[in-house]
């Protein structure tokens, strides 16, 4: 077990009470945060700035919920209400009403339908778009407190002051498992992207991992004090943990070992969350700040995240490269790189939306050059703009890139390279792409294109640019 402090945590600070709850966008760039002082604020984790606020409550914001469009978000308050609102403008959209006060929002995957939990001992159903209560879910003898919808959109997982967690089908209403294991009342859930697990912490100071079909318990890791948040890994295999002690607490769920600890916080930590790349992770404290802290292994390796961008048509080749290449990079000195590319993309999500926030949240672009690639209407209209000459952006607002012959390709002016002309596209030494070699060669290939990347990061010199 390894601990990372403060000091290696970008801290954002403005809320005047405590946080009580974040959640990162879909872009990968963009939080927000509830607290105590009755707003909700959003931040730009690039630069740790605060981007806007938003003072519509009329008492302390206790959840809060980014929708899939990233342009909308869900508050619950001690006011009594969950309310919609506009990122973009600040605008209340849509007040739901409860007769006590709201302390845990969740919105279902499709981004239609969103549920609250409530002093008032229920958990309600919601049409987002016409403010209609869908559905209520009796049961619970406290405060529902936590809420996680799973990702089937069919059903969803409540937390309760009651010591009990209860599994619910949300078009029939029927309560399908109950889990009765805590000591104390249960302050957080939350669903693995598997569909089958699921966390909880509680205030028995423990967080415990359940079957969601048979109701068993998996396994319990004592925190050591009162559990306020959990937060699954996008790789099913870790979890945070958010305590009274202040600490964040890395767990590895297989073995439920602690891998880290991170300190920095001066107050009770009530929310933490898991940002999309798996490589980030956000917490929310009594202290009154939010802090983002990088999840990887312990030394000075500098994140990397970059974009792959492939025509489908040479997956197989794809597929050959990048394994070489993701060797040398795992044996990089200075940096720890992540890959994204459209595999990634989970069961039932928005997949233009989950490529353009993995671009925006990229470090630089490896594109896989070939004729198939240059052929792509999409490959061309939404993401080679982000990385050459041609497009609308702005050349500031460009990412670094990292072309690449995957394939053979001509540069007499027969092909249209869609700005790839501008650059230097990595060949061997006798100017072969990539499929036209085999055995040791392709190796060499990948050896000479991993030192490339890292001169380009070093900034020693630019071996993609223009030239």
């Amino acid at each position: 077990m390894s601990e990372q402090l403060g000091s290696r945590a970008r801290i954002m600070i403005g809320h005047d009470k405590a946080v009580r709850s974040v959640a990162a966008l879909p872009d990968g760039v963009r939080v927000l945060s509830g607290s105590e002082d009755n707003t909700i604020r959003l931040w730009n984790l690039h630069t740790g700035a605060e981007l806007s606020r938003i003072a519509g409550h009329a008492g302390m914001v206790m959840s809060v919920a980014a929708l899939p469009d990233g342009e909308r978000a869900l508050s619950g308050s001690f006011d009594r209400t969950m309310r919609l609102w506009n990122l973009k403008t600040g605008a209340e959209l849509r007040r739901f009403d409860h007769p006590d006060f709201v302390e845990a929002v969740a919105v279902l995957r499709d981004g239609r339908w969103a549920i609250s939990g409530s002093g008032d001992h229920t958990m309600r159903l919601w049409d987002l778009a016409t403010g209609a209560e869908l559905r209520r879910f009796p049961g619970h003898s406290g405060t529902v407190s936590s809420l996680a919808a799973l990702p089937d959109g069919s059903r969803a997982l409540s937390g309760s002051h009651d010591h009990t967690e209860r599994l619910w089908d949300l078009e029939t209403g029927v309560e399908l498992r109950r889990f009765e294991r805590h000591q104390l009342g249960v302050n957080a859930v939350a669903a693995l992207p598997d569909g089958r697990r699921a966390l909880s912490g509680s205030a028995d100071r423990t967080m415990r991992l359940w079957d969601l079909e048979t109701g068993a318990e998996l396994r319990r890791f004592d925190v050591g004090d009162m559990v306020y948040s959990v937060a699954p890994f996008p790789d099913w295999r870790r979890a945070l943990s958010g305590s009274e002690d202040k600490i964040v607490r890395l767990w590895d769920l297989d073995t439920g070992a602690e891998l880290r600890r991170f300190q920095g916080h001066t107050g009770a930590i009530w929310s933490v969350a898991v940002l999309r790349d798996g490589e980030r992770a956000l917490s929310g404290a009594f202290d009154g700040t939010l802090r983002l802290w990088d999840i990887g292994e312990p030394g000075d390796k500098r994140l990397v995240r970059y974009f792959v961008s492939f025509s489908q048509k040479d997956k197989r080749l794809k597929d050959d490269l990048l394994e070489r290449l993701e060797e040398r990079f795992a044996a990089a000195a200075n940096y720890r790189f992540v890959g994204w590319q459209d595999q990634h993309i989970g069961l039932g999500s928005n997949w233009h939306q989950e490529i353009q926030a993995a671009i925006k949240d990229c470090d630089f672009g490896l594109l896989l050059v070939s004729p198939a690639f240059l052929g792509s209407q999409y490959i061309k209209t939404y993401e080679l703009p982000h990385f050459v000459a041609e497009g609308p952006l702005r050349p500031d607002a460009r990412k670094p890139v990292a072309p690449v012959a995957l394939k053979p390709i001509l540069f007499d002016g027969s092909m249209d390279l869609k700005g790839l002309q501008e650059r230097q596209v990595f060949r061997d030494k006798d100017r072969r792409a990539f499929q036209q070699l085999t055995g040791k060669s392709k190796d060499f290939f990948a050896d000479q294109l991993f030192v490339k990347i890292i001169e380009m990061l070093d900034g020693h010199r630019r071996p993609f640019a223009a030239g």
